[in-house]
């Protein structure tokens, strides 16, 4: 859950981070969830998402929860979820599937009601990931482009509804490859008076729908994907939207996602992304690419800068100090524009910051996350359950 546009990709990765949550304390809480031997379900090395490997096959875990986080796009969060995992197959060597209820609201009156699912059939040979969230997201809009100022920003109150699946086969061992379908409603409940938005200057400012097919693919050989010490993950999608496909917008983008860990000295860790997207066509504001966030050069609003195209890299390295605290420290460099030939390097933006953990459980490594990041005119301070990448 993590890729496009300027309102629609910011409401998706905070769902992401709930998920995110849900997941670790998954792993938190499989230990009261084990079978009778009393063992922890083992983590599958290299799963290509973060699941669990449950025992049992046919048994289903269920872990009912409520967490709070607090991000500067949404100030605090609360959420209840249900979460719901286990093996759907008598195959000991099957992949854990896993299905996820969440119901979130912020102390910025904004609302997330999600449902999605990653699962494993045909013994491992069919990966289906899927997801249903509506959103009603109070926001702010800064205008489009690398050099849009705090003082540009401006309300606006939308509604949106996102459903995608992704149907993935394995071609090899760690790959997969499938199509991908994606739809986007995005109906604009109301705007500044004289602003951009209102004024419809920006293309999408009335709303609309944008339903994408394409390819989507995937490796990953991480040894626990919620706070890897070591592997390689790439996701790669491409979508195309068109009058043909049923969206109001006439759109192609394509979506680059590569990180690397490496264990360093003693426990510690080095951790690498690269991150790009790439947009051909008219795409409405809701959908281009983005810089900032929780995950992507923390310390920038997410949404304060974007366009067509977006290139940013970023590196944390994470050290175990005692007991089950830690600290990391984090940099990272990116920038928008309308196309490839537009960038520069004296326009990039940056990302300067550091952190404590607290590890809540020592086998899967989930970690509770508190940091503070700084970005030029920009900070932001961040508290989750889930890494940053």
């Amino acid at each position: 859950m993590s890729d496009p546009g300027t309102s629609n990709s910011r409401k998706r990765r905070i769902a992401s981070a709930v998920l995110a949550a849900v997941f670790a304390h998954g792993f938190w809480e499989r230990r009261s969830t084990a079978d009778d031997s009393g063992d922890a379900a083992p983590l599958a090395a290299a799963a290509p998402e973060e699941t669990l490997e449950s025992e049992a096959p046919y048994r289903l875990h269920f872990v009912p929860m409520g967490l709070a986080s607090y991000f500067p796009e949404t100030s605090g969060l609360f959420a209840a979820v249900g979460y719901v995992y286990g093996k759907l197959g008598e195959d000991p060597g099957l992949r854990n599937s896993s299905a996820t209820l969440v119901a979130a609201y912020t102390l910025r009156k904004q609302l997330i009601l999600s449902a999605s699912s990653n699962l494993f059939l045909l013994e491992n040979r069919l990966f289906v990931t899927s997801e249903l969230t509506f959103l009603h997201f109070p926001n702010y809009f800064y205008g489009i482009g690398n050099n849009t100022r705090l003082s540009s920003q401006e309300d606006f109150d939308s509604r949106s509804l996102l459903a995608r699946v992704r149907p993935m086969f394995s071609v090899a061992d760690h790959a997969y490859i499938g199509p991908a379908l994606q739809m986007t409603q995005l109906d604009m409940l109301s705007t500044k008076p004289g602003g951009l938005l209102a004024t419809g200057g920006v293309l999408g400012a009335g709303g609309g729908r944008d339903l994408a097919l394409g390819l989507s693919m995937r490796y990953d050989t991480r040894d626990i994907p919620t706070s890897a010490s070591r592997g390689v993950f790439l996701q790669a999608d491409a979508l195309f939207s068109s009058k043909a496909t049923g969206s109001d917008y006439n759109f192609q983008s394509y979506t680059f996602d590569f990180r690397e860990f490496f264990p360093t000295w003693h426990d510690q860790v080095l951790a690498l992304q690269e991150y790009a997207k790439l947009e051909n066509g008219s795409p409405p504001f809701f959908m281009l690419a983005q810089l900032g966030g929780l995950s992507l050069l923390r310390g920038h609003y997410q949404g304060r800068y974007s366009d067509k195209d977006l290139l940013a890299a970023q590196a944390e390295y994470r050290v175990p100090l005692f007991w089950r605290i830690g600290a990391v420290a984090f940099a990272g460099l990116g920038e928008v524009a309308p196309n490839l030939g537009a960038f520069r390097a004296d326009a990039l933006k940056f990302s300067l910051g550091g952190g404590l953990r607290i590890m809540l459980d020592k086998k899967s490594r989930v970690n509770l996350r508190l940091d503070g990041a700084w970005g030029g005119d920009e900070h932001g301070f961040y508290f989750s359950i889930d890494e940053a990448f």
